[in-house]
């Protein structure tokens, strides 16, 4: 009797920490990927704004 009990209660903290590990690589998962597309986006906003940028002293330079 004993035995199965303490069967039980390592199977149901065994479960708890995987289902809670999972979850916590998930979050971690979806919120790295939200921060990789901000950077990303913001990345493309300061080459646009370089390209702008050059492309206006070149033509008042020509050079």
């Amino acid at each position: 009797m004993i035995r199965r009990l303490w069967f039980q209660l390592v199977l149901a903290f065994a479960l708890v920490t995987t289902v809670s590990a999972l979850t916590a690589a998930l979050v971690v998962n979806v919120r790295a990927g939200d921060e990789f597309r901000t950077f990303a986006a913001q990345n493309q906003v300061r080459q646009l704004d370089l390209i702008l940028r050059l492309a206006e002293y070149y033509a008042d330079h020509q050079d």
